[in-house]
C-alpha cells in the first residue's frame, strides 16, 4: 500500500472513498459477492496502477454497491458500534439533515400539540442523526398527516436527505407507532401520492399541514 498512501494527497472525494475501502472491510470479513473484495485481491506493490485503471464513473458505482452492502449488513444494528474504528463510516450513512429554516422546537412543539408524536426530543433526532437504532413513536392515527407532513416539509426545504434521495425511506427506518412497532416498506411514500393525487378529498389533512408551516414560520421569525 505504500505507493498509494504515497499519492493519497491526489485523489478527489470519491477516490479517497475508495482508498479506505482497498484496505478491508469496515465490517471485517468480506461478503463472497463484494465488488471491492476482488479488487482487493488484485492489490501487490503498486496499488497506484489499480485506481489509475478503474474509470471514474466506475469508481461511483463501486461505492455505491459498498453503502449498498453496508446498509443490508448493519441494518438493526447501531452505527456508533462500528465507527469506534471506522471514524469515516458516518459519512456514508443516509440521514435527513435540518436546514435551520425554521426552529427545530417549534415544529416538534406543533406536532406534540396535536398529538402526532409521542416526544418532542424523539422527533428532533430524526434530524441530523447517523444512528439507525434511533426510534421515532408516532401517533398511526395520523399516519395520512405525518406522511404529507414530511413531503411538505421537504417540499420547502426544511430538511434533506443525505447520501440517498428517498428522505421517505430513511424515515421509515426511525418512525415506529406508539408500541414500537415498523410501518410496512414504503407505507409514508405511498400516502403521500394518494393526498397529492386526490387533494380535494384530503383537504382538512392539507389545511392542517399548511398552518403548520405558517406556525412555525411565524414562530421563528
Amino acid at each position: 500500500m505504500e505507493t498509494l498512501i504515497a499519492n493519497a494527497k491526489k485523489f478527489n472525494k470519491h477516490e479517497k472513498q475508495l482508498f479506505v475501502l482497498l484496505y478491508q472491510c469496515p465490517l471485517g470479513e468480506p461478503l463472497n459477492s463484494c465488488v471491492i473484495s476482488y479488487i482487493r485481491r488484485l492489490l501487490k506493490s503498486d496499488d497506484q496502477k489499480v485506481i489509475n485503471y478503474i474509470k471514474k464513473e466506475e469508481i461511483n458505482k463501486l461505492i455505491s454497491a459498498h453503502e449498498k452492502c453496508m446498509f443490508n449488513r448493519v441494518r438493526g444494528r447501531d452505527l456508533k458500534l462500528i465507527t469506534k474504528n471506522n471514524p469515516d463510516f458516518c459519512n456514508n450513512a443516509a440521514y435527513l439533515k435540518w436546514t435551520g429554516k425554521a426552529n427545530i422546537s417549534y415544529t416538534t412543539i406543533a406536532l406534540k400539540k396535536r398529538n402526532w408524536i409521542y416526544s418532542q426530543c424523539e422527533f428532533a433526532k430524526l434530524f441530523d442523526n447517523t444512528g439507525i437504532n434511533h426510534k421515532v413513536r408516532c401517533n398511526m392515527k395520523y399516519k395520512y398527516e405525518i406522511a404529507y407532513f414530511l413531503f411538505r416539509f421537504r417540499q420547502d426545504n426544511y430538511f434533506f436527505p443525505v447520501n440517498s434521495k428517498g428522505y421517505f425511506c430513511i424515515a421509515e427506518q426511525h418512525i415506529v407507532d406508539f408500541s414500537g412497532k415498523s410501518l410496512p416498506k414504503n407505507t409514508l411514500k405511498y400516502i403521500s401520492c394518494k393526498i397529492r393525487k386526490k387533494p380535494g378529498k384530503y383537504f382538512v389533512i392539507i389545511k392542517e399541514t399548511e398552518e403548520i408551516i405558517k406556525e412555525i414560520t411565524h414562530c421563528s421569525r
